[in-house]
């Protein structure tokens, strides 16, 4: 007979400093994130402290020992950069002419690089069938990518498929996500803030933003893309629209349409 253990994760509001009170009872929250999971049945009422218990893990909490060692400091600044997501991209360089990789290849970088507000933890250059070779491309790198983390990838084994591709580089990722563009697709300057703005202040989970068009402009949350292994026996994309399918209760897999217009 075996026995099954759940574990719930809860937030208490009364434990934070951002909680914001009025005669000892909770009326919201200085970063505005109560209301939301009120509408979202995510925080219930608890008289033993009156204050709402949070019923799944809220990042922004903070205590009081956190709190003095921010003295003097604008506490909602840092703990909005601490709790930023990372994205790496993953640039897609296949079969084209020398001539149009590099005339196209800094542009692209450039459009990683400046994103706005949050900038790319690491950018990576996938090499398939290219027509260039890594040292043919590294200066440009190098200069484009400036302070920003890069690695050029070169595969020579031609079995290899792109999604098999995808999932090598994805092995090594430490970002929260990753987004997949070849390198003459338009990346829209406001990517990476705006998935922030949904998962950190709009508090939705997103798992997969589907491609605007083939594989260009795929995000995924690479825990759920090694969750799934990748592309293995299945595409990935299928793998994670069937699972949310199967859960009615929040939305996990968003639109390239309903996140950017240029």
């Amino acid at each position: 007979m075996s026995s099954e253990k759940s574990v719930k994760f809860v937030t208490k509001c009364h434990s934070c400093i951002f909680c914001q009170w009025k005669n000892d009872r909770q009326i919201g929250c200085d970063l505005e994130k109560l209301k939301k999971y009120i509408r979202s049945e995510q925080a219930a009422w608890d008289d033993t402290t009156n204050s709402y218990i949070i019923n799944t893990i809220c990042n922004t909490c903070r205590g009081e020992v956190w709190a003095n060692s921010h003295l003097g400091k604008n506490l909602i600044s840092i703990v909005d950069k601490e709790v930023e997501i990372s994205l790496d991209f993953l640039l897609l360089i296949t079969n084209s002419t020398k001539y149009a990789i590099l005339r196209y290849l800094h542009d692209t970088i450039d459009k990683c690089v400046n994103q706005k507000q949050i900038p790319p933890r690491k950018i990576y250059i996938l090499l398939r069938d290219s027509g260039v070779k890594p040292e043919e491309i590294y200066p440009i790198v190098q200069e484009s990518c400036g302070d920003i983390k890069f690695e050029i990838v070169y595969f020579v084994n031609m079995t290899l498929d792109l999604l098999d591709c995808i999932d090598h580089v994805v092995r090594k990722s430490k970002s929260r996500y990753y987004a997949v563009f070849n390198i003459f697709h338009n990346i829209p300057s406001n990517l990476i803030c705006t998935l922030n703005d949904l998962v950190n202040n709009k508090l939705e989970h997103v798992i997969m933003v589907t491609p605007e068009y083939d594989i260009d402009g795929l995000i995924v949350e690479t825990t759920a893309h090694k969750f799934f292994e990748g592309n293995k026996g299945l595409s990935l994309i299928n793998k994670i629209n069937t699972a949310a399918e199967d859960s009615s209760k929040r939305k996990y897999v968003f639109t390239w349409e309903e996140l950017w217009t240029y």
